[in-house]
């Protein structure tokens, strides 16, 4: 089983690395994520400048973009096997606004159903 992480806090905030801690134990994991905290721009895409991917542990990739560019590089990039699941989003703390993160990440979710099924 193959899972993707990412979410809009980076990839190197505490939550996503717990997860990804607790989900390498029963699956492959792989951690893709912006360089840093990207709240508030998770359905954005960055279309004027060029994206970099920096790898930052095994399996663990770095996106200067936004959640939506981590999903989108992940998927077509980084991964070349089946994706069985993509998660996206743990925070350690509470979110400001329950609804919004909610219906961000499942924008992103569902962005990222639609590029894999592409593949």
């Amino acid at each position: 089983m193959h899972v993707l992480i990412s979410n809009d806090d980076g990839v190197f905030a505490e939550g996503i690395n717990v997860l990804a801690e607790v989900l390498s134990e029963i699956a492959t994991v792989t951690v893709v994520a912006p360089d840093r905290n990207r709240s508030g721009a998770s359905n954005s895409l960055t279309l004027e400048n060029p994206l970099r991917l920096r790898e930052v542990g095994e399996r663990r990739y770095a996106v200067q973009g936004t959640p939506t560019d981590s999903v989108h590089m992940a998927l077509n990039a980084v991964i070349k096997e089946p994706v069985d699941y993509v998660i996206t989003g743990i925070n350690m703390v509470q979110t400001w606004v329950t609804t919004c993160f909610t219906q961000a990440r499942s924008r992103r979710q569902r962005k990222a159903s639609s590029w894999a099924s592409l593949r």
